[in-house]
Formats: structure tokens, C-alpha cells, sequence
């Protein structure tokens, strides 16, 4: 290959130097070296014509040849370049956002606890037992089963039946007698008799009080009472003491009363008294005036006492005064053992003639006189949990206070089983009754306040027990 562009070269070269007659005119001298190279020449022609000649291959580019036409270098850009962000990449998959992590299982809330509803009270039923009652003076028996009314007297006030609801004892022109439950077999025990007997708890004595009868109120005695313990066996009175409101202890064997009171009520004075059934042994756990447990005014005089049902404690009311167009009265709570009292609830224009506790010393009700001129029968619990009362103004803590309260009520006496009362409730106006109405039994649930009629045709002024 190399050849034949030598040749070619070379031919070249001759051509352009002769061949053709020169300037000067005549045929040149011919030259042996370009004849035998233009011979040679034509050889290598010959010989190549029955050849294929493969093309003349030019160079692409043709760096080192002075003819080859160089392209020069662009001249760089050197502005600033504006890069665009690439987008974020997608990856493979598409991750799920992870969700607020729920647990293998969802605990359901327990539910609201629905209260149990509350019972709704009902009026008051009487269950058994008989209730003694006035009616025109006379005493009635109602039987509380069948409904069966009797009269059993044809007169007789302030009863009371024994523990077995089998005798009653009554006063009839201020003398005290005993009698079976029906009013059979009365028999006369004492004279001069001011105030309801009481039954010892075992049911062998009666506790009395005689002297004169007094309205002072509030009730603490008069100067000539007397407490007189007659022993049934033999009908035998004996004297225990100088005072009244007497009290049997749950175990029969002592009474708690009160002493008259020395001075008037805005300076008086009395003691309450404990002593044996035989009048021996006794002495004096409280004496007023007394003034503690945080209450701002003294309690001058102490009144209608009772036991609990362990005798471990003597319940009284403690008269204060008259503050603010009210008797103001307080619940003590009385040491036996070691004396001593503590008030636990305030009551307001405690009628002392009235109160009457249940055999079990929990409850106590008493009537009181209203600011207009009614009256009411009230209870209270003996304990409780402990809650401020605004006495006048000042926070004072007590343990219990008045629960339920029947305007027109008078009187009550307490079911055998110390839950209900027997009141006797008389209204015809605002101010209660006159003494030509008529009055009638009701029940009330102390713990409710709810009531129910019971019986008609009542003296407004009849006394009320419940028999067992």
C-alpha cells in the first residue's frame, strides 16, 4: 500500500515539473531518472489494474499536516450555572406511614358505673301491735292487725305498757293504776302521780314521780317531786330520790332523773342524778351550769334523760335560753361511770313533757311549739357522723342533727320495734286545731319523714302508746 502512494506522489511531482515544452520553446533533455521512474510507474499501474484498489483512506483528522484545517476551541461559558434539584427519589415502594400503634387488642373502657337506684321511700306501715289512744276522754285500744277498735276505760291519761305489751299502767284523777292490756283487772298503786310511769326494762317495777305538778317550763321538777320505785311484786313503794323524769337502765338495777332547778331559767341551776332501785348508792355525773365541747353558751338546765341499750351512756337535753325568738336546747351525751356530758346536737322550743326515746336509745322524739303557734313532733339519732351547725352565726360541731319534723303533731310514742311513730296530728288552719275539732293517728317514718293516716276521731289533746 505504501507503494502505491509513493507512486502516486511521485507522478504527481512530474507532472507539475515537465512533460510540456518549456518557456525557452524546443523539446526538453529527456532525464533517465524520471524516465525510469515513470516506467516503473506505469509497471506498477499495469500490474494493479486487474487488482481491486481499495480506497483511499482519508484521516478523520490530520493533526500533525500543516494543511489540515484546525477547528478551534470553543471558549467556555464561565457563567454561573443554575443547578435544578434533582427530584426526591421514588423509591421501590411506597412507604405506608406507620399509624398510632394499636395494641393486639383494644381494652374497653369499663362502664360508668350505673348507681343503684335509689329505693324510693314508702309510706310508713304499721306491722303489728296495739295502739292506745283518747277519744272523748275515754281510752281506746286500736288493733293494729285487725283494725279493731275498743274501748278499754272510760277514762284514763298518760299510759304506758309494759315490755311484754301485756299491762298498762295509766293515771286516772292523779292516781296511777295497773291493769291488763285490755283494761281488765285495774288495780290503784299510788296517788298524787304528775308524770307517765315508767317500766322497769324486765318488767317487775314502776317508776314514779308524786308532788305537786308544775308548767314550768322548761320542765325540770317541781320543788316536792318525788321519784318512787314500786316493786310489782308486792306493790311496795319506796322512795329514791327528790326530783322526777326518771330513767330505768337497761339492767334494771339503776334510774337517772333530774332535780328541780334552783334560780329562773336565765340563772337556775340542776343536777342530773344516778342511784340503785333500792335509793342507795347514788351520785351526781353532771351539774349545771356547764359550759365545753365548743358550744359558745352554757346549758343551765338539764332534762328528760335516757339510757343507751348498753347503759355505757345517759342521754339528756340541756336547756340554753332564749336567743333569737327560740328556745335553744341541746343533746348531751352523759358519762355514767365517770361524768361528765358533751353536746351532740341542738334542737329548738323542746316541749320536756313530750320526749319520748326508743327502747333502744338510738332515736328520740319530742314535740316542739312553733313560732306561729303549732306544734310539731321531731326526731333525732343519737349518733352520727360528725357536721357544722351555724348556731346564731358560729360554726359549731355536732354529731347528729333533727331528721324528720310533722307540723300539727302533738304527741308520739314509738313502735315495739323502735322504727315508726304513732302520732297524733290535728290540723283545721294554719294554727293547727281548736279543742271542738278532731284530730287523728297518723304513722311517721322518722328516717323519712313520710307519713300515712292511720285512725280518725282523736281528741286533739289524746296521749299515744304503742303496745307490743
Amino acid at each position: 500500500m505504501r507503494r502505491v502512494v509513493a507512486s502516486m506522489m511521485l507522478l504527481f511531482l512530474m507532472t507539475a515539473c515537465g512533460g510540456e515544452p518549456g518557456a525557452f520553446g524546443g523539446q526538453p533533455t529527456p532525464n533517465l531518472r524520471q524516465q525510469t521512474a515513470t516506467a516503473e510507474t506505469r509497471r506498477v499501474i499495469a500490474a494493479n489494474e486487474s487488482r481491486t484498489i481499495l480506497p483511499t483512506i482519508t484521516p478523520l483528522v490530520a493533526a500533525a499536516s500543516p494543511l489540515a484545517t484546525r477547528t478551534p476551541k470553543p471558549t467556555p461559558n464561565l457563567a454561573p450555572i443554575t443547578v435544578t434539584p434533582l427530584p426526591s427519589p421514588t423509591p421501590e415502594f411506597t412507604a405506608i406511614p406507620a399509624a398510632t400503634a394499636t395494641p393486639e387488642f383494644t381494652a374497653t373502657p369499663a362502664p360508668t358505673a350505673t348507681p343503684a337506684p335509689t329505693a324510693t321511700p314508702t309510706p310508713p306501715k304499721a306491722n303489728g301491735g296495739a295502739i292506745l289512744f283518747n277519744r272523748d276522754g275515754a281510752m281506746w285500744r286500736f288493733d293494729v292487725r285487725t283494725k279493731q277498735e275498743t274501748q278499754i276505760a272510760p277514762a284514763g291519761s298518760l299510759f304506758r305498757g309494759s315490755p311484754d305489751g301485756k299491762r298498762i299502767a295509766f293515771v286516772v284523777g292523779g292516781e296511777l293504776l295497773v291493769a291488763q292490756a285490755d283494761g281488765s283487772g285495774a288495780t290503784t298503786l299510788l296517788a298524787n302521780v304528775t308524770e307517765a310511769a315508767v317500766w322497769s326494762p324486765d318488767g317487775t317495777a314502776l317508776a314514779v314521780v308524786t308532788g305537786s305538778k308544775t308548767d314550768t317550763y322548761p320542765l325540770a321538777c317541781a320543788a316536792d317531786n318525788q321519784v318512787q320505785v314500786i316493786e310489782l311484786a308486792t306493790n311496795q313503794a319506796t322512795v329514791v330520790g327528790v326530783g322526777c323524769q326518771p330513767a330505768w337502765s337497761p339492767d334494771s338495777k339503776r334510774l337517772a332523773y333530774v332535780t328541780a332547778q334552783i334560780g329562773d331559767l336565765s340563772e337556775g341551776f340542776n343536777t342530773l342524778a344516778l342511784v340503785n332501785r333500792q335509793g342507795k348508792n347514788g351520785w351526781t355525773p353532771v351539774s349545771t351550769p356547764v359550759q365545753n365541747g365548743g358550744f359558745p353558751d352554757a346549758r343551765r338546765i338539764i332534762y328528760a334523760p335516757f339510757w343507751s341499750s348498753d347503759g355505757a351512756r345517759v342521754y339528756a337535753f340541756g336547756f340554753v335560753g332564749y336567743r333569737v325568738l327560740t328556745d335553744f336546747t341541746t343533746l348531751e351525751q352523759v358519762d355514767p361511770i365517770n361524768g361528765g356530758t358533751q353536746p351532740i346536737g341542738v334542737m329548738f322550743d323542746v316541749q320536756p313533757a313530750t320526749v319520748r326515746a326508743n327502747r333502744g336509745g338510738t332515736w328520740v322524739a319530742f314535740g316542739s311549739a312553733g313560732a306561729k303557734g303549732t306544734t310539731s313532733v321531731n326526731a333525732i339519732r343519737t349518733s352520727g357522723s360528725p357536721q357544722t351547725f351555724d348556731y346564731i352565726g358560729t360554726p359549731i360541731e355536732v354529731q347528729t342533727v333533727v331528721g324528720a319534723s310533722l307540723e300539727f303533731a302533738s304527741v308520739a310514742a314509738w313502735s315495739p320495734g323502735g322504727d315508726l311513730l304513732a302520732v297524733v296530728y290535728c290540723q283545721s288552719s294554719d294554727f293547727g286545731c281548736a279543742p271542738a275539732d278532731r284530730a287523728e293517728l297518723r304513722l311517721l317514718d322518722p328516717a323519712s319523714g313520710l307519713t300515712t293516716p292511720l285512725l280518725a276521731d282523736v281528741d286533739p289533746d289524746s296521749q299515744v302508746e304503742w303496745l307490743k
